[in-house]
């Protein structure tokens, strides 16, 4: 079948040759009169005038006397409207988002032509119904009745009274805009729209440059739209062109005929349109259960539909096929779905600016400046925010190195909050970085920095295709906030800056970017509104779900339902009767209409597809293909992990066996085989970690690390000394010299920092109280131990153990205290967690890979025990743990052999020495064992914080 555009162009060219120069065509669209422009050069062998093409808004506009106001100022100039008639004191942040619904109800109101003054009149009795609204129908009369009969004053609520109190002022809020406007020569496209139909109905001559207007492919008009083409209609210059020749919409009962009587009888047609071609039309339903998996099926449609080398399909039969995208969000799936073979493709929604990285950056500059913080004169960042940005694409192009260098400071040196003055040095980081407190500071601020961001942009030495489109995403937020600036600048108005962000949001969604290239070449990726007035051999419809197509939700409004269906204003069923003329108009000319329809059923979304489906397969009697496409999914068992000792490996390995080497085992790598080899062997062996993160709060592991510290510093004044009751007692009373204890290690293990000392401040303040608590009764329990020799802190040894197989092996660790009394050397490790076991049943247990709860911080202890014996010579060495969250409690720092019921204390690890040492040589030489692989732990439960499950896919 011949596309209507075609037709109407064949019989004007046959009919008005000379004459289309001198003659204007009106569409629903722009892409519309391409189009019809399109078809009417593949007819014409010789040099014409083309005929003008045009939207019937751009005609409006062009008959009106108004130029088109901002939408921003205009919500401007309608606040202080508000704000001098209602003399109520409400914020313009309050204002904002009725303001935008206010401004859209009154476009309606005009373009319906709707008496605002009765429509926004305060009916106290029903009975002015009757004599108020006379010249409306019945059924009109009856919506308003029922609207106002629950807001009689007798029986008003509080919300009543206050709506009834806002809309007393609407019609004098309404008529002062129009003056003002007015009066600036200005007005919005409802107002224009009325402007010209009221000079119509005052029979004023309208200044018309055509010979004739020909109307085409509109179907709901509204009564200003309606005078227009009745004027020219009358005057003996229109044309009108209607595509109803659709046999769904001959049925009365289908919603999409609604319109199609009126119209046709009203504006009849010059000429008849002949289409003798026959229909044969076939239509498919997918059901996939997956939104972006629509447009992954839609790659496999048209692979089927094109199925050869892009050489072989010309643009013309590219534009055969149109995929119709309901849902807007999969614009960019859509995109990466298609073949490449087809390299041309047209995409008529355009590119949504508020996906961009440009857009993206604005929010979080936005959210940057909501948590700044003032320091006395300083300026202070928070450290997420301002890490955000430091990744963001453009200054990871633009100033990477030093954003880099800062992002890295921050982690290494935990800094929370990052004052302004770190990013000085970067002329880009300074513009970026600074504090703005109201709305016009910061429209001026981000203003100076997109001008500076282009400035760069444009000198980067990589100026290729992805950095011109980078330009222009940042060019077109830079119109916007130029845009928004000047107005501000223009009002007195005052406004938060989250206010400021949410229009400046508002405007930025409202801007679509075209995408580059020929529009009249290749497939058509399309929204339905696009597709007004053209027709496509193939037509692919995605998200065609009930409440997605049709859309369930209507623009909100302040004027009730009721009131809008009584004053002829557009309802949700207006909008369910133009949905359903779009859909039966696109799929009319067809040959292929392929659908898709998401089936999941979760939140709001009911899988259900589409009414007009429905309406097709069972009123129609239209036979459809259904299917449903389902996903394979099977969850295999997951396969044991080891890595074989090669001689890659067993390489990587050798250093910890090399004296003089670097590389050597600590106790907890050594824990850590013991739990799981493969995670030692990423761990330990290849030296795979977790990158480093900032931490807000203290983590338990920088808990510790502060208590370590601070009893470093407290007791090393007494290194190498006795320690007495006395000098116990001269710490414990004096909280200057604890507080600077903790001070100092804060400093060093939280804020990473070397030199000074900070004291910590906030929730860091309480949790470092929590530690001087523990450290004071810890220094009471010292107290009744006294006298005894404190030998050492974090005392620090390398030693090399030899193995029977004949290796020895590199050791290092940190032996957190050694103090001695009565020629007994205590060795104690401070644990801070809550799991650590000070009993344990025997030597095998510490190295017993299925144990559950394996006593690892006795084996650490027993480990240093052996290795300080072997340093020091053989001497009574007495292991313990310092289990700090007991201290209140207990403070018995003694291990326990339990192998039955009776538990023996570890006075001498003499006692246990030789078989631990046995042990452990045991469990080393396994590590070393060329033919033992790293195997993967078998208990699960190991695996629950593990870093390294993405790459074990445990």
């Amino acid at each position: 079948m011949k596309p209507l555009l075609q037709q109407i162009a064949s019989v004007y060219l046959r009919e008005h040759e000379q004459e289309l120069g001198n003659m204007l065509f009106v569409f629903p669209n722009r892409r519309a009169g391409l189009f019809f422009l399109n078809y009417l050069s593949k007819m014409i062998d010789r040099p014409l005038f083309a005929p003008e093409t045009m939207t019937v808004n751009e005609l409006f506009a062009r008959l009106s006397n108004l130029q088109t106001a901002d939408r921003i100022s205009l919500l401007f100039r309608l606040y202080a409207i508000y704000q001098s008639l209602s003399k109520k004191e409400e914020t313009f942040d309050k204002f904002a988002y009725w303001g935008e619904m206010l401004l859209n109800d009154f476009d309606d109101v005009d373009k319906y032509l709707t008496d605002a003054k009765q429509l926004f009149t305060n009916v106290t009795e029903l009975k002015q119904i009757d004599s108020l609204f006379d010249y409306l129908s019945e059924n009109q009369i009856e919506a308003i009745r029922r609207f106002w009969s629950s807001f009689v004053p007798t029986s008003e609520s509080a919300k009543q009274k206050d709506f009834r109190a806002t809309w007393e002022i609407l019609y004098p809020v309404y008529e002062k805009l129009h003056t003002e406007l007015l009066a600036s020569g200005e007005g919005y496209e409802g107002m224009i729209f009325r402007e010209v139909a009221e000079r119509m109905q005052r029979r004023e001559e309208l200044p018309v440059e055509w010979s004739r207007i020909i109307f085409v492919g509109f179907n709901a008009l509204t009564p200003a739209e309606e005078k227009l083409f009745t004027y020219f209609r009358n005057n003996g210059l229109a044309d009108f062109y209607w595509d109803y020749d659709i046999e769904e919409l001959e049925d009365s009962t289908n919603r999409g005929s609604d319109f199609r009587q009126a119209n046709l009888e009203q504006f009849k047609p010059r000429y008849e349109l002949a289409d003798e071609e026959t229909r044969e039309r076939t239509i498919e339903l997918t059901g996939i259960p997956s939104a972006v998996g629509q447009a992954k099926y839609v790659h496999q449609l048209l692979r089927e539909l094109y199925p050869g080398n892009k050489e072989e399909y010309s643009s013309e039969e590219l534009m055969k096929t149109a995929v119709i995208l309901s849902d807007e969000n999969l614009l960019l799936p859509m995109l990466h779905s298609v073949p490449q073979e087809l390299d041309k493709v047209n995409v008529t929604m355009g590119y949504p600016l508020s996906i961009t990285p440009a857009s993206t950056l604005i929010d979080n500059l936005f959210a940057l400046q909501r948590a700044i913080r003032q320091k006395g004169t300083q300026t202070l960042f928070y450290y997420r925010n301002v890490q955000i940005i430091l990744q963001h694409p453009y200054l990871l192009q633009l100033a990477g190195r030093e954003a880099k260098a800062i992002s890295d400071s921050i982690t290494q040196y935990n800094k929370i909050y990052i004052p302004a003055e770190e990013f000085a040095d970067n002329e880009l980081l300074a513009a970026l970085f600074v504090s703005n407190e109201s709305p016009r500071q910061m429209a001026a601020y981000l203003t100076k920095l997109f001008r500076l961001l282009l400035q760069r942009l444009q000198t980067t030495e990589e100026n290729t295709p992805p950095v011109h489109l980078e330009q222009e995403f940042l060019y077109h937020c830079y119109t916007a906030v130029n845009r928004i600036e000047g107005l501000l600048q223009n009002t007195e108005i005052e406004l938060t800056n989250e206010t400021f962000a949410r229009l400046m949001k508002q405007l930025i969604s409202a801007v679509s970017i075209p995408f580059e290239g020929e529009p009249l070449a290749g497939l058509q990726i399309m929204g339905l509104l696009e597709t007004r007035g053209l027709d496509f051999e193939n037509v692919i419809i995605t998200s065609l779900n009930e409440g997605v197509f049709p859309q369930k939700q209507s623009a909100p409004s302040f004027i009730p339902y009721h009131l809008r269906k009584g004053f002829g204003l557009p309802t949700g069923e207006h909008q369910d009767a133009i949905f359903a003329y779009h859909f039966y108009r696109l799929i009319h000319r067809a040959k292929k209409v392929i659908c898709t329809y998401d089936t999941r059923s979760e939140g709001l979304q009911s899988g259900e597809v589409s009414r007009y489906i429905h309406q097709l397969k069972y009123h129609y009697r239209q036979p459809i293909a259904e299917k449903i496409a389902s996903f394979d999914i099977s969850f295999s068992k997951p396969e044991t992990v080891e890595i074989a000792k090669s001689e890659a490996i067993r390489q990587k390995l050798a250093p910890f066996l090399t004296e003089g080497s670097r590389r050597a085992l600590s106790a907890s790598a050594i824990n850590t085989y013991l739990d799981c080899p493969l995670k030692f062997y990423l761990s330990t062996v290849e030296g795979l970690q977790e990158s480093d993160d900032v931490e807000e709060t203290i983590a338990a592991s920088t808990f510790g690390s502060i208590f370590h510290g601070a009893m470093e510093e407290l007791y090393n004044t007494m290194k190498g000394r006795m320690v007495t009751a006395e000098a116990i007692d001269s710490v414990l009373k004096s909280p200057t010299a604890i507080n600077d204890a903790v001070a100092l290690a804060f400093t060093r293990s939280f804020l990473k920092k070397e030199e000074g000392i900070v004291y910590p401040e906030g929730q860091h303040l309480l949790t470092t109280g929590i530690i001087q608590k523990y450290i004071e009764q810890l220094l009471r329990n010292d107290k009744k131990l006294t006298p005894f020799e404190y030998v050492a802190s974090e005392y620090r040894f390398d030693e090399r153990f030899a193995l029977p197989s004949g290796k020895s092996v590199n050791l290092k660790g940190f032996i957190d205290r050694i103090d001695r009394k009565e020629g007994v050397t205590r060795i104690l490790d401070y644990k801070t967690g809550s799991h650590d076991l000070t009993v344990f049943s025997g030597i095998a247990q510490l190295f017993d890979k299925e144990e559950k709860k394996r006593p690892k911080a006795v084996m650490q202890t027993f480990m240093y025990a052996l290795l300080y014996q072997q340093q020091q010579g053989n001497c009574t060495v007495e292991p313990g743990i310092v289990i700090i969250r007991s201290l209140f409690k207990d403070a018995d720092t003694k291990l326990y052999c339990k192998p039955e019921r009776q538990a023996t204390p570890v006075d001498d690890f003499n006692d246990y020495k030789e078989e631990f040492s046995a042990a452990f040589a045991q469990c080393l030489d396994e590590i070393f064992d060329p033919a033992l692989p790293f195997t993967q732990t078998q208990d699960s439960d190991k695996c629950k914080y593990c870093p390294f499950t993405v790459i074990c896919k445990r």
